[in-house]
């Protein structure tokens, strides 16, 4: 995949949007929900690439457990409610995938 510097930051900036309104989205849709308390994070893999590049610039992610990289929490709200988080990775990675980039969505109860 050939893909500029600026092309992987804008991106990145439309996956953590995407991310934040569909987390947002469902949170607003169901008041008072918080149950099952919980994480969620999208993996790139492999770990290389302009997106990967232009993340570490940016200092978010780490090395995936597992192989891959790790983008914890994409959609940044502070809710512990897991489905909301896990609807924003499952946004933030189907607008990567969508550009070429193997992600997925992933998410464990705390």
């Amino acid at each position: 995949m050939t893909m500029t510097k600026s092309a992987a930051q804008a991106l990145i900036q439309q996956a953590f949007e995407a991310a934040a309104r569909e987390c947002d989205s469902m949170i607003e849709d169901n008041p008072g929900q918080w149950y099952p308390c919980g994480f969620a994070s999208v993996v790139i893999k492999p770990a290389r690439g302009p997106v990967v590049a232009a993340l570490k610039d940016l200092g978010v992610g780490s090395k995936a457990y597992g192989g891959g990289y790790s983008v914890w929490n994409p959609s940044k709200n502070p809710t512990q409610w897991m489905d909301a988080k896990y609807q924003g990775a499952i946004a933030f990675a189907k607008v990567l995938k969508n550009a070429g980039v193997e992600a997925y969505a992933e998410c464990r109860m705390d």
